[in-house]
């Protein structure tokens, strides 16, 4: 950055700048460092530790410039203003009222924020309902990010169980895919719709199935599910377990009454599936049973 000649015959002085040795040849200024006023700012609010900062005027005395410079020393005055900036900053911060309920909730969701939750509820009336661009809830991002505290809170105030996103997919199934049996108990406690189906014809007993969830299939079971019902392809719940090769779940189902021997619309059964995939473990179950 080079320094512009004034009017001749008038003083004048730049701004606080911090300058490097090549821009005054002519004197000794060690350890500095050039900064525009914004960058100055910037290393203010990074609490950098400016050493020192040049204030320089420049007097033009006949066909000859002067310079003239005084060196401050600037940790004092830098610790000042950045806890100047500070104070402001906070203040500005917890001060003003929130913009937009709805954006921020969703954001508190998505960082799990419990704390400021429950603050957007209950001071500044966020909807507990809102949705995201893709549909989901805030009970359903909680849910999908395993963010527990936050789904907790958001049944206990009353949140609508049966909102579904954009692709039919609900908190039940939700659960039922991360395998949170603790949830799936509470949203079936709300009644959350077991028989719910999402865009790809599967409900929450075949997502539970196919990621090996024993138990919330079993819940699910025991709230009315149909252990041999057909989904999209005339798949099972079995057929799902088999196929992904969980064998507690193949059990679990088959001790509740699940027909080894339906077939898909390929005309495939389960024992068939699980021997494809490789599943040696669930294809000992199911030829077990064929033996009988």
């Amino acid at each position: 950055m080079g320094l512009k000649s004034p009017v001749s015959g008038r003083k004048f002085c730049l701004n606080l700048f911090i300058l490097k040795k090549a821009d005054l040849p002519q004197f000794k200024v060690p350890k500095t460092e050039l900064y525009s006023r914004t960058l100055l700012l910037t290393a203010i609010r990074k609490t950098l530790l400016l050493r020192s900062m040049i204030v320089v005027s420049v007097q033009e005395i006949g066909n000859r410039k002067h310079y003239f410079f005084k060196v401050f020393n600037m940790q004092f005055i830098t610790r000042s203003l950045f806890a100047i900036l500070l104070c402001l900053f906070c203040g500005a911060t917890f001060s003003q009222p929130v913009d937009n309920p709805h954006n921020e909730a969703l954001a508190a969701v998505r960082a799990g924020n419990l704390a400021k939750l429950q603050r957007l509820i209950d001071q500044h009336g966020a909807n507990m309902n809102a949705r995201n661009r893709p549909g989901e809830s805030l009970l359903m991002m909680a849910i999908k990010a395993r963010h527990t505290d936050i789904a907790l809170y958001l049944l206990e105030k009353g949140a609508n169980v049966q909102v579904a996103n954009t692709s039919k997919v609900t908190p039940l199934m939700a659960a039922a895919y991360n395998n949170d049996f603790r949830i799936a108990r509470l949203l079936i406690e709300k009644k959350a719709d077991i028989h719910a189906v999402d865009q790809l014809k599967k409900t929450a007993i075949v997502y539970a199935a196919g990621i090996g969830g024993s138990e919330t299939v079993e819940l699910l079971l025991a709230n009315g599910v149909d252990v041999n019902a057909r989904y999209a392809n005339d798949l099972t719940a079995l057929m799902w377990a088999a196929g992904s090769g969980h064998a507690k779940t193949v059990e679990l189902l088959l001790s509740k009454g699940a027909d080894p021997a339906l077939q898909d619309n390929r005309g495939k059964t389960a024992l068939e599936m699980a021997d494809d995939a490789g599943h040696l473990d669930v294809k000992k179950i199911l030829s077990a049973l064929q033996k009988k």
